[in-house]
């Protein structure tokens, strides 16, 4: 998540952070001098804090509320079969007034995109979209290459 951003969102200290597939945490370090509370979920990785696991089932039974979650880059890596319910865990444990931050490629290849802008939508119903911003690149391999950054917040109940 873009450093500018999240300056922006003014999260008092003591905030609880969650980073879905955040491989190393290296965030961590940066979240954790500025005193906000970081959990982090991956697949591969574990230290003491980020928890090796896959983050579909942990979503079910996690209790815990978040003021911010980020997914950058791994809400993609869902099977489509899963991905619904994951978006509906990540609401439920969101804090009220809380945000939750989405990346993703958007590859404009046989695929088509991973998300069209109809399931953006869905992903975000029930939250207002604070930021959106699409860029264009191109990769080494000289393909183009667009990544969609949405931070979404959720309306006050």
């Amino acid at each position: 998540m873009k450093k500018q951003i999240f300056k922006k969102l003014k999260l008092p200290q003591g905030s609880a952070i969650l980073d879905l597939g955040c491989y190393d945490g290296s965030k961590n370090k940066w979240m954790r001098r500025k005193k906000y509370i970081y959990q982090g979920i991956d697949l591969l990785f574990e230290d003491s804090y980020v928890k090796k696991a896959n983050f579909v089932p942990w979503l079910k039974k996690n209790k815990k509320k978040y003021n911010l979650i980020l997914s950058e880059f791994s809400l993609q890596q869902i099977p489509r079969i899963h991905l619904w319910e994951t978006v509906k865990n990540i609401q439920k444990i969101l804090k009220p007034g809380g945000y939750f931050f989405l990346t993703s490629f958007n590859e404009a290849d046989a695929h088509g995109p991973f998300f069209t802008e109809k399931e953006y939508l869905k992903i975000g119903r029930n939250l207002s979209i604070l930021f959106k911003n699409h860029t264009t690149g191109i990769d080494k391999k000289k393909r183009k290459r667009s990544v969609t950054e949405i931070l979404y917040m959720k309306r006050p109940e």
